[in-house]
């Protein structure tokens, strides 16, 4: 901390499950840093002069304008919120929209068409089904427009935040993101009239998202016809009822064609995932911005054969193993999946392994589980490369159908070619 009070750059302090108190005085012991510092001062590795210039950071840190994060349920929106500080600070838009669906750019042009055809309305509402991308349009415009404005605000989740009744907390962000400091209300009818005056008064984009009720508008946007010339709100919804009464509104309307032709396919991606991330993240890689028939031919590559992206990511795990902990991988691949685990240990402690340790090394490393049965259970791309594996070793494991009918083939040609000889011999 002292290094970066130096450098003289703006500082956003994190105090992540830590009171910003906590951090002064910490060398008198009056904080929950004391001992440490005293410490420092008993074994003499720093000198009094560095400990001193530590101890002023702190305190110069505690007194800062950050983020305070005591609650582990809050910490995905107060990730946001520091994104958005950052972002402000830096002068650059907060998000990152990496759930683009394909055609994003098409979409927003058919928004920004529709906004043009309700004569430049100020309230626009994004109306669509849960999970039809409402929001992922609405991050996406946020992108675009907000350097246009003077002042900007995107609040999430206000539905999520008036079942909590914490709507006054989604005024109080507003309006520190309009500029407004020192709020001191505790109630949603103390946010009002500051909201009134400040959104007469500034050039803004808002964003609102996810409003279910009207009540929730009364809050956030208690001044529906007096906003700011040039000033743009967007509305994301699941029912347009909710603004079709709003004076200098339009609704646009999330189209579901486009989604539509590759909506089978995205459920047979992931079911060729089967809850993989890093199978999801190859695969995106493969299709992400192809056409609808790149995507069908990709998939059905891939049913029959595993990326050598996934392939090779997979290997590091199985590479680590010793060489009974290798066998006992391709043994769960090919013969043990949907067995009990007990009897595949003592299988394996019968052919004189550490059944148990190398099981336990197998589920430490990811590799395989057991359901609330006990069941061994292993995903599909696990199983698949253990058994590319085993047949790759010639490790005599045997487990399709075609490999089962190949060696009883085998089996009786040797049979047919024995009784021959004994034949020609005269023994028969």
């Amino acid at each position: 901390m002292s290094s970066m009070l130096k450098t003289g750059n703006t500082i956003i302090p994190v105090f992540y499950h830590v009171d910003p108190s906590d951090l002064r005085w910490v060398g008198q012991g009056k904080r929950i840093y004391s001992d440490a510092f005293s410490q420092y001062q008993l074994k003499g590795r720093y000198s009094e002069e560095k400990l001193d210039d530590w101890k002023m950071a702190l305190e110069n840190a505690s007194l800062r304008s950050g983020c305070v994060i005591k609650d582990s349920r809050d910490e995905a929106m107060q990730l946001k919120n520091i994104v958005n500080m950052v972002s402000k600070e830096l002068g650059k838009v907060p998000f990152l929209v990496a759930d683009k669906p394909v055609g994003l750019d098409d979409i927003v042009r058919d928004f920004e068409e529709a906004v043009e055809s309700g004569h430049n309305a100020q309230i626009v509402g994004i109306v669509g089904m849960g999970g039809a991308g409402k929001t992922t349009l609405a991050k996406e415009l946020f992108n675009r427009k907000s350097p246009s404005f003077i002042y900007s605000s995107f609040v999430f989740a206000v539905r999520d935040a008036a079942s909590k009744n914490a709507l006054h907390e989604k005024q109080k962000m507003l309006l520190k993101d309009l500029g407004v400091q020192d709020l001191a209300f505790d109630n949603i009818e103390g946010g009002k009239p500051i909201l009134v005056n400040r959104l007469k008064s500034v050039h803004a984009l808002i964003v609102l998202d996810d409003v279910d009720h009207g009540s929730q508008l009364d809050a956030l946007l208690p001044t529906k016809d007096g906003l700011a010339s040039g000033s743009l709100v967007i509305v994301t919804a699941r029912e347009s009822n909710l603004l079709a009464k709003l004076r200098g509104s339009t609704i646009y309307r999330i189209k579901s064609h486009s989604q539509d032709r590759f909506e089978n396919i995205v459920e047979n991606f992931l079911q060729a995932c089967n809850g993989l991330p890093l199978s999801l993240a190859v695969f995106e890689g493969l299709v992400y911005g192809k056409s609808k028939d790149y995507w069908e031919s990709q998939l059905n590559k891939i049913f029959r054969f595993l990326p050598e992206d996934v392939k090779g990511r997979l290997n590091v795990s199985y590479n680590s193993l010793d060489e009974e902990e290798k066998g006992m991988f391709m043994d769960v691949a090919c013969f043990f999946i949907g067995k009990k685990k007990s009897w595949a240990i003592e299988l394996w402690n019968g052919s004189r392994w550490s059944g148990l340790h190398g099981w336990e090394t197998l589920v430490n490393k990811c590799l395989v589980n057991v359901d609330k049965n006990d069941t061994i259970i292993m995903h599909d791309h696990l199983r698949d490369l253990g058994r590319e594996l085993a047949g790759r070793h010639r490790s005599f494991r045997v487990w399709h159908q075609e490999q089962i009918i190949d060696i009883q083939k085998q089996i009786k040609t040797q049979q047919y070619k024995k009784k021959w000889e004994e034949c020609k011999k005269g023994s028969i």
